[in-house]
């Protein structure tokens, strides 16, 4: 089974309530994978959205201007911490990117326009805004040499999460599993493939595969019997769902 933290991630920060009403906070979240770890299952952090903590270009543009830089309350590097503390094994990341709805939403919910975050030149990609490449490739190569330091595997979920959809090579090299974006191929008993594997031209995935949103279901079915059993022993396990996506 693959538990699942999805976006939004801070802990202390606001925020979080506004924008998934009704979600389980991370306080909630953490110590169920914390269980389930303990009870032999495999646990993976998914952040996604992952919604940088200031506007595009402060890590990776030298001239950025970082004077009286805002600073938004949706992500901070210590949660690698909180993850490791709960002895989750992989940590998956996938930086945001906002189609018109989820920026309409946000604005109302907030009280300001997120769109502040990107870029002041940022196009519309694929209908959606992105962060630039060197903004994520910064975000994700410090979450990975994090992650390598407290003994975390790591991974990038590429799906849409640059303006160019070449996420899936360009980010693979970090990957602590090669083979399998979600690290399940060849960790988690009958997942022996990944969506990867299909057919260019078919979107039927292979039996026993994983991938993203369809790998929770199938891991699920797997180990329905043991989950069952942990939650007859009184352990709460709080849902993981984002309103994102």
């Amino acid at each position: 089974m693959v538990g699942t933290l999805g976006a939004n991630q801070e802990t202390g920060c606001s925020g979080r309530s506004q924008i998934e009403p009704g979600a389980p906070s991370p306080e909630r979240r953490l110590p169920a994978l914390k269980k389930l770890k303990e009870h032999g299952f495999k646990t993976v952090v998914r952040i996604n959205p992952l919604i940088p903590h200031f506007p595009d270009g402060y890590y990776s543009y030298p001239a950025f201007d970082r004077t009286g830089v805002k600073e938004f309350p949706f992500f901070s590097w210590d949660m690698v911490d909180a993850i490791a503390d709960a002895k989750v094994d992989t940590l998956l990341a996938g930086v945001v990117r906002l189609y018109r709805p989820n920026l309409n939403f946000m604005k109302k919910a907030l009280g300001y326009d997120i769109r502040e975050i990107f870029a002041k030149d940022a196009k519309w990609e694929r209908a959606s805004l992105h962060f630039s490449e060197p903004e994520v490739s910064y975000y994700y190569r410090e979450l990975a040499r994090l992650s390598r330091a407290k003994g975390l595997r790591f991974s990038t979920c590429y799906i849409g999460n640059d303006a160019s959809g070449e996420s899936f090579e360009r980010y693979q090299d970090l990957w602590a599993n090669k083979g399998d974006c979600c690290d399940a191929k060849g960790n988690v008993e009958g997942i022996v493939a990944t969506s990867a594997d299909a057919p260019k031209k078919s979107a039927k995935v292979p039996p026993g595969a994983s991938g993203c949103h369809a790998v929770g279901s199938m891991l699920a079915n797997l180990d329905a019997a043991r989950l069952a059993a942990v939650a007859a022993r009184g352990t709460p396990i709080a849902p993981a769902e984002s309103t994102l996506g």
